[in-house]
């Protein structure tokens, strides 16, 4: 019997190249092993009892590997609802982005924002907190998603510190767990405090390599690309000149699948072969940083 995905990629590879080529564009999750080890250890903070002391994640990964989808992909899974026993309205998890500085008020004014609080520009961050305690409390909020926690490194050990201070203030007020996200220099800034470092687990989201994972992955991906042809990804050749040239950052992957797929579509072959891929005009991720000729 067909399977659902397969039933799937088959309505769609009918439809027209414009749609096809929409549909590849998109948004796509695919969940490979790592990210669902990870989202497990994320769903075992929302089922661990508030205590005095809250278990606290540093989720770190080079850039465009894959962190922010799968927080993404969490914060979704817990969405604002209404608890039928206690009739009131709830949210277990909230997901904020670190503001540019380590500003402590612009911090609790982005929470206040995402919450739809209403509040006065001119409060001061003492104000702002009791806000945020208060929201939080009303909510019964167990978990707070920190992406982007490296915009640390832009400000002054003074700013670093207060801003720190204040991750720590809520969980500790709160009992509630933070999930910090960011690049390994995170790492370094959670180091250099003693306490962050003792309180936070660091959780890696390595850059991929060739081996089983990699095939694994590439073999989800072109069940629903919705190519005509099978490509075979996780043939020898073409799986090393995909990671080639990605520098094995997921997202890299993903762009390159994408664009060869589009571009096989566009050369009427129907599927990713080397020559297509050799043909889809990508730059290597270090070829992106370098300065054009102007």
């Amino acid at each position: 019997m067909m399977d659902q995905v397969e039933s799937n990629k088959l309505d769609i590879t009918e439809k027209s190249n414009e749609e096809r080529k929409q549909f590849i564009k998109g948004y796509k999750w695919i969940g490979y092993t790592r990210a669902q080890e990870v989202l497990e250890q994320f769903e075992d903070l929302v089922l661990t009892p508030r205590t005095t002391r809250m278990p606290d994640i540093l989720l770190v990964g080079s850039s465009n590997n894959g962190k922010t989808v799968i927080i993404d992909r969490f914060a979704k899974n817990h969405l604002l609802y209404f608890d039928e026993q206690t009739e009131e309205v709830r949210q277990k998890v909230l997901m904020v982005e670190a503001p540019p500085l380590p500003d402590e008020k612009r911090f609790y004014q982005q929470i206040l924002r995402k919450l739809l609080v209403p509040f006065r520009s001119n409060h001061k961050p003492e104000v702002l907190f009791d806000q945020v305690v208060n929201a939080f409390q009303m909510l019964d909020i167990k978990i707070l998603i920190i992406d982007e926690i490296h915009h640390l490194l832009t400000g002054n050990s003074t700013k670093k510190q207060i801003f720190l201070n204040a991750i720590k203030s809520l969980s500790n007020i709160l009992s509630i767990s933070i999930i910090a996200v960011g690049t390994k220099d995170a790492f370094h800034v959670f180091q250099s405090d003693p306490q962050m470092s003792s309180r936070f687990e660091t959780v890696p989201l390595e850059r991929w390599r060739l081996d089983k994972e990699y095939i694994k992955f590439l073999n989800s991906y072109e069940k629903i690309l919705p190519l005509r042809e099978k490509s075979d990804l996780f043939q020898r050749e073409i799986a090393t000149k995909i990671i080639s040239l990605t520098n094995g950052n997921i997202g890299e992957i993903c762009n390159v699948i994408k664009k060869a797929a589009i571009k096989a579509i566009d050369l009427g072959v129907e599927k990713i072969t080397l020559e297509v891929i050799e043909n889809s005009n990508i730059l290597h991720p270090d070829e992106k940083k370098k300065m054009p000729l102007l």
